[in-house]
């Protein structure tokens, strides 16, 4: 599935299948993700790229019945759904050494497996999300991540290897008066809904909360609650770029988390997954 979530507009929703998914918590990686090329569970059959019309704006993305496409894509974009382990971007703190002719190029990329794969794509793109938060709180790639990375490495001839540095978090943990998140009706199932100002979560497993959180807060946020199962929460929060005298009585995000769902974020200092590249070209012609 093309598992990236695209926070730039101001509606979120995801459909979360939580039933199986497991707390982790204490995050240390301990075993760094291997970035050595594995072989993807399928070759690319046609592999198109150019260059984006540098007056579009406009990005869009998404799968097909044999592949996936995309028009003013960035590398950034491209580079996280193969080596991230996050729902959303990586950030810049998360991305080292992309030159600087990559970070703003964009491109218009299609590619298709064969008529004879299509079945087997339609598999892998039909992953559900709880087998994806499995992959990516384990750090054990999807095979859509493989398949990305053949892609890059093909066309972009691009190696990477993973780090741990140490970086600001915050610390997701119990807030002093005790956990009010309520125990999901329907914990085999579940859906995470953003808006300016507002995040409705059915069925959310927790790390899966602490990742969706570090979009608006723009740094790591490690799971450290010991909670384990699926909950249903509402959260009515400031975004962080509101205008000043904005007529409204919601607290900061911070606050917010804290009155709202009995759970605090503690400032911090942690382990932070980092891919770095090593080396990278402009892609190779079609």
């Amino acid at each position: 599935m093309i598992r990236l979530l695209c926070f730039a507009g101001l509606l979120l929703t995801t459909v979360v299948s939580t039933s199986n998914v497991q707390a982790q918590t204490g995050h240390t990686f301990a075993l760094l993700p291997s970035a050595v090329p594995t072989k993807p569970p399928m070759e690319w059959d046609t592999i198109s790229i150019h260059k984006h019309d540098p007056n579009d704006t406009n990005m869009r993305w998404g799968s097909n019945p044999d592949g996936f496409g995309g028009t003013g894509v960035t590398l950034r974009t491209l580079i996280s759904q193969a080596y991230g382990f996050t729902a959303p971007e990586l950030r810049d703190d998360e991305l080292i050494g992309l030159p600087g002719w990559a970070k703003d190029a964009r491109y218009d990329v299609a590619a298709k497996v064969s008529y004879e794969d299509a079945p087997a794509w339609k598999k892998i793109d039909d992953m559900s999300m709880e087998e994806t938060i499995q992959h990516l709180l384990s750090h054990d790639p999807t095979p859509d991540m493989l398949m990305m990375r053949s892609l890059l490495e093909e066309r972009f001839g691009l190696k990477v290897h993973y780090e741990t540095r140490t970086e600001p978090i915050y610390e997701l943990v119990i807030d002093k008066g005790g956990s009010k998140l309520k125990p999901a009706a329907d914990p085999k199932h579940g859906n995470i809904n953003w808006n300016a100002g507002l995040m409705k979560g059915d069925g959310i497993p927790i790390p899966f909360l602490a990742m969706v959180l570090s979009v608006p807060l723009q740094r790591s946020v490690l799971d450290h609650t010991g909670l384990d199962g699926h909950f249903d929460f509402e959260l009515h929060f400031l975004p962080a770029n509101t205008p000043p005298n904005t007529d409204s009585n919601d607290p900061d995000l911070l606050t917010a988390v804290r009155e709202q769902l009995g759970l605090r974020l503690t400032s911090s200092k942690g382990p932070v997954l980092v891919v770095v590249v090593d080396s990278l070209h402009e892609p190779t012609p079609n």
